[in-house]
């Protein structure tokens, strides 16, 4: 019998995007450059830990600011 996935403190693409005021579309974009994201189970809709994306989102931040 397998373990239900633990989504404990991830959130949806929905939900992130609401929290930083983009579109899902763009957090998909994000995805594709490195943005932090867990993939559990096939078939199932990613989620995202908000404090790991916020780090990853000032971190390429700064690196345009270079």
């Amino acid at each position: 019998m397998s373990e239900e996935p633990n989504y404990e403190g991830l959130i949806t693409r929905k939900h992130l995007s609401m929290l930083v005021k983009v579109t899902p579309i763009t957090i998909h974009r994000w995805e594709k450059l490195g943005m932090p994201v867990v993939h559990i189970g096939i078939g199932k809709l990613p989620r995202y830990d908000y404090e790991e994306c916020i780090n990853w989102m000032q971190k390429m931040e700064k690196l345009g600011d270079e």
